[in-house]
């Protein structure tokens, strides 16, 4: 039982950095296409760079094993003056928040580079994220609410939230004036008439 919450943890705060890591996959996609391979590794990088002192600070102590290099220079960086607060005690769960938090920054970082670099009007992106939030938002809603009084066992729980999660967000998705979601519906309908 207390494997399966630390798990759903993790998973959770993995989770929190979908959508950063499907944008920084596109935006990296589209410095590539103006033959831009530089700015893409050095986002890499970045990425790197504040996903490994984030995770030494979130993921909680460091237990201190007799002559290991690794656990005493964790231990000293966690140690150092002005950072001893930032700590905090989320073990494994502290990764998956490391990990999503620098993606969000390096997305942030790709977004504003495309828009000073190319110009790119962001207006459109910024309405379409803001759709896919409120659509998730009334998604997890309606699954806080609505599985735990329908579904007694766990794959009860799973087999009801998956179709309804889906068909809430595409829902409120379509209620919100996405276009992706005719899109998908479309990709979907002609996959079906070829077979």
């Amino acid at each position: 039982r207390h494997s399966s919450i630390m798990t759903s943890l993790a998973v959770q705060a993995m989770a929190l950095g979908l959508w950063s890591l499907s944008c920084n996959s596109l935006l990296k996609s589209a410095f590539i296409a103006r033959k831009d391979t530089v700015t893409p590794t050095l986002a890499g990088l970045f990425t790197l760079l504040v996903n490994i002192p984030l995770a030494i600070l979130l993921m909680g102590p460091v237990t201190r094993i007799p002559d290991s290099t690794v656990s005493a220079v964790l231990a000293f960086v966690r140690d150092l003056p002005g950072l001893s607060w930032l700590a905090a005690d989320f073990r494994h769960a502290g990764l998956g928040l490391a990990s999503s938090s620098a993606y969000l920054l390096t997305s942030f970082l790709l977004l504003s580079l495309l828009h000073r670099r190319i110009g790119v009007d962001l207006r459109e992106f910024r309405l379409a994220t803001l759709r896919s939030l409120i659509s998730s938002m009334l998604m997890i809603a309606a699954l806080y609410w609505l599985v735990p009084h329908y579904a007694f066992a766990h794959w009860q729980q799973i087999l009801l939230a998956l179709p309804l999660g889906a068909l809430v967000y595409l829902a409120a998705s379509r209620l919100l004036g996405s276009c992706e979601v005719p899109e998908i519906a479309r990709l979907i309908s002609s996959r079906i008439l070829k077979k």
